[in-house]
C-alpha cells in the first residue's frame, strides 16, 4: 500500500514537529527535515531500497504544518 506510506511520512513529520515546535518552530521543522530525508537515506543504505522523493516531501508539508499549529497554540497562549 504505497499511498498509505505517504500518510505516514506526513504524520511522521506533522508529530516532530509539533512536538519540537513548541520548544523552537525552526527546531521542529529542521528535525523533521532531518528525519524525512535520514529515513531515506537509511532506506539506501541499509535496506537497499530506492529513495523516494514523494516520501520526503510528504514528511516535510506534515512538518510545515506541525510547526504551523505549534506556532498558532504558542500565540494563543
Amino acid at each position: 500500500m504505497k499511498g498509505i506510506d505517504k500518510i505516514y511520512h506526513l504524520v511522521a513529520g506533522f508529530i516532530i514537529s509539533l512536538i519540537f515546535g513548541f520548544i523552537n518552530p525552526v527546531l521542529g521543522l529542521a528535525l523533521a527535515i532531518i528525519a524525512g530525508v535520514g529515513k531515506e537515506i537509511y532506506d539506501k543504505k541499509i535496506k537497499k531500497s530506492h529513495i523516494d522523493p514523494l516520501d520526503v516531501i510528504a514528511t516535510v508539508v506534515g512538518g510545515i504544518l506541525g510547526t504551523g499549529l505549534a506556532i498558532v497554540i504558542t500565540n494563543m497562549l
